[in-house]
């Protein structure tokens, strides 16, 4: 039963305020567990959209030139959706044969590596061959 005071105030029972605790502190519980979930995926998971869009945009590319796009054109590789840093295309983009390729993703300077092969358009830990 809740305290009442002149004015129509009222005072939370102890019973509520333990139930509201416990709701707030399960629901931080399973935000800040979600999160480590999350930071433990491996990294294409984390830009999955990003690089399947990348994939899809590729392959758009070719269904309408017949060819794969050239690695060296900056502005084509931009609007296909690739990101430019200091080191070059985000994904690396490497045309295997002339309607095959793959992309690499580097985490960090020496972080792990996940390529994917559009022969097998699955992922691989790695980025030897």
């Amino acid at each position: 039963m809740a305290f009442s005071w002149p004015g129509g105030v009222r005072l939370p029972t102890p019973e509520s305020t333990s139930k509201r605790l416990l709701i707030h502190g399960a629901t931080l519980l399973l935000v800040i567990g979600l999160f480590f979930v999350w930071a433990t995926l491996p990294e294409p998971w984390h830009h999955e959209r990003q690089v399947q869009a990348i994939v899809r945009a590729i392959y758009a590319y070719r269904a309408r030139t017949g060819r794969l796009p050239d690695a060296g054109d900056e502005a084509l590789m931009r609007s296909l959706g690739f990101d430019y840093v200091a080191t070059g295309p985000r994904p690396l983009y490497e045309p295997v044969d002339s309607s095959h390729f793959e992309l690499s993703f580097v985490t960090g300077f020496d972080g792990p590596c996940w390529r994917y092969s559009s022969l097998t358009k699955n992922w691989r830990e790695g980025c030897s061959k």
